[in-house]
C-alpha cells in the first residue's frame, strides 16, 4: 500500500482504447468529486489543451487538494507537485490500434470518423494515413512526455525515455489484457475499496488480432514497433507484480473475478446501469459522511 500523504496526487496517463475510460470511473468513486480533475475534451470540436490550460490556471492551493489528475494527458504534470504518483494502462498496441479505428469508423462523435468514414478508409489505410499521432506509437508518446513529435518521428531516444519514467515514477499499473489483476494490484498499493467496473465504450464490432490481413498487421507493427516493445517491457514487469503476490491475493482475486461478474451482468443499457449506479450512489454517501 503506498504511504498516506505522499502518493498523491495520482497522475493517470490515459492512453486511448486501454480501457482507460472505465480505470477512471474506478477512480472517481474511491475519491470526492472536488479531489478529481479529468483532462478530457470538454467543448465540442476542442481538445484536452483547454482543460490542462484550466488546470494550469488554478491557484497552488486548489491544485494541492485534487487526489486524482486523469486523462489523455502526457506524463508531465508532476512538475506542479513535490510529491505524486502516476498510474497507466498498457494494452496490446495491435488491438488498441484496431479497436481506435473501429471506434472512429462506428461513432459518430469520434473525432476522426467523418475522415474516416468520407475516405472510405480501410484499416491499413486508417494506420498509414499520419491523420493522427495516437496511430503512431501512441503509448511512448504518452509514457515519454515528448510531444509533437511528428508522425513517423518517434526514436529510441523517446523509448528509452518512456522505459525510465515506467521504471521511477509508476509504481503500479496495468495491463489491459489482464485488467481485473491490475485493479486489484492497485487497490493494495493505493488501498482502495473494492474496484468494481463495467466495460465502458466496448465495441462489439472490434477484429480479432487473427482476423487481420496479414499485410494490414505488418503497417500496424511498423508504426508501432516502439510501442510493441514498450508493452513487452511494461508486461514483464507486470509479471514480476504478479509473482511477488501470495495465495491470499489469488484467492482475492477469485472472489472479485465472481463478484465483478455479477456486477458486469447487474449493469446494461437495458436495466440504466443498475448495479454501477447503485455503487457510485453508494460512493457518494460515504463520501458526503467523511
Amino acid at each position: 500500500m503506498g504511504r498516506d500523504g505522499e502518493q498523491f496526487p495520482i497522475i493517470f496517463t490515459h492512453t486511448s482504447r486501454t480501457g482507460g475510460g472505465c480505470l477512471m470511473q474506478v477512480l472517481r468513486r474511491q475519491y470526492k468529486a472536488s479531489q478529481v480533475f479529468p483532462f478530457y475534451v470538454k467543448l465540442k470540436g476542442g481538445s484536452t489543451r483547454e482543460a490542462l490550460e484550466e488546470f494550469i490556471a488554478l491557484p497552488d492551493e486548489r491544485k494541492k487538494q485534487f487526489k486524482v489528475l486523469g486523462g489523455h494527458v502526457h506524463f508531465g504534470l508532476h512538475r506542479h507537485f513535490d510529491r505524486y504518483t502516476y498510474l497507466t494502462l498498457f494494452r496490446d498496441p495491435v488491438k488498441r490500434i484496431v479497436s481506435l479505428y473501429t471506434l472512429a469508423l462506428t461513432s459518430p462523435r469520434h473525432y476522426l470518423h467523418n475522415i474516416v468514414v468520407s475516405n472510405r478508409m480501410k484499416l491499413a489505410d486508417f494506420v498509414g494515413s499520419g491523420i493522427s499521432p495516437e496511430l503512431n506509437n501512441g503509448l511512448t508518446r504518452m509514457i515519454s512526455g515528448v510531444e509533437k513529435v511528428k508522425f513517423g518521428g518517434c526514436t529510441r531516444e523517446l523509448l528509452e525515455q518512456a522505459k525510465h519514467h515506467l521504471d521511477a515514477h509508476y509504481p503500479v499499473f496495468g495491463i489491459t489484457e489482464r485488467y481485473d489483476e491490475s485493479v486489484l494490484l492497485m487497490k493494495h498499493y493505493y488501498g482502495w475499496g473494492n474496484p468494481y467496473y463495467r466495460t465502458r465504450n466496448f465495441s462489439r464490432t472490434d477484429l480479432a488480432r487473427q482476423e487481420v490481413p496479414p499485410e494490414t498487421l505488418k503497417v500496424i507493427q511498423e508504426h508501432n514497433a516502439l510501442d510493441i516493445e514498450l508493452y513487452r517491457y511494461a508486461d514483464q514487469k507486470f509479471q514480476a507484480m504478479l509473482g511477488r503476490q501470495d495465495s491470499a491475493f489469488q484467492a482475492e482475486l477469485a472472489r472479485f473475478k465472481k463478484v465483478n461478474g455479477w456486477v458486469k451482468k447487474l449493469s446494461s443499457p437495458r436495466n440504466g446501469y443498475f448495479a454501477i449506479t447503485v455503487l457510485d450512489a453508494y460512493s457518494k454517501l460515504k463520501h458526503i459522511a467523511q
